[in-house]
């Protein structure tokens, strides 16, 4: 049974998170966005409720995730229904075969691909724009935290209690400055020049 300090913690954290898409709705970056928070909402009813490890749901969702932000994927629907299609038969194939193990390391690298696409937004707009845009730089630390705790937990590295709080108190402040700040907020913008 989980202790109630942590319950009520995830929980704001959950209400934190789905108030972002207020502030990204209408932005080429609310899907992300959406997205974010169904793999929130599984996860937290997986592990509350049904005590179920969610690895292949998230690899499904973090395959839409990074189909989310590449540019132009979802403006031709015959392209996207293919798209979403393989991601179903990846994670068919990862939940038939119960590579649990694996499914992490997939996860991981999608989200490592999501990095260098964040960061390739972040260079081409610095060089092209002369600016750095605070939505692609929370973005990036966002997702740089992602993929140290999922290195930590493939390699079975336990940080203890500390490090599962100061995560979870991480993820709450970004949620909480990604309800301030979307790709269009142009006074989160830093000049270069």
């Amino acid at each position: 049974m989980q202790s109630l300090p942590l319950i009520l913690f995830i929980s704001l954290n959950t209400i934190v998170w789905l108030l972002t898409l207020l502030k990204q709705y209408r932005t080429e970056y609310f899907y992300f966005f959406v997205l974010l928070n169904v793999m929130d909402i599984v996860t937290l009813a997986g592990w509350m409720s049904f005590d179920f490890s969610s690895n292949v749901i998230m690899f499904f969702i973090t395959t839409l995730i990074l189909l989310s932000i590449l540019p132009n994927i979802y403006k031709n629907a015959k392209r996207r229904h293919i798209y979403v299609a393989a991601a179903l038969l990846i994670t068919a194939v990862f939940h038939f075969f119960d590579l649990s193990h694996t499914t992490l390391w997939g996860i991981m690298i999608l989200c490592v691909v999501i990095i260098l696409i964040i960061t390739r937004r972040i260079i081409v707009t610095s060089t092209y724009q002369g600016i750095l845009n605070l939505m692609h730089l929370l973005l990036l630390f966002y997702y740089l935290t992602v993929v140290f705790k999922l290195f930590n937990t493939i390699s079975g590295v336990d940080m203890g209690v500390f490090y599962f709080w100061f995560f979870q108190v991480m993820h709450l402040l970004t949620g909480l400055a990604f309800c301030f700040v979307n790709v269009n907020t142009k006074h989160f913008e830093i000049k270069l020049g």
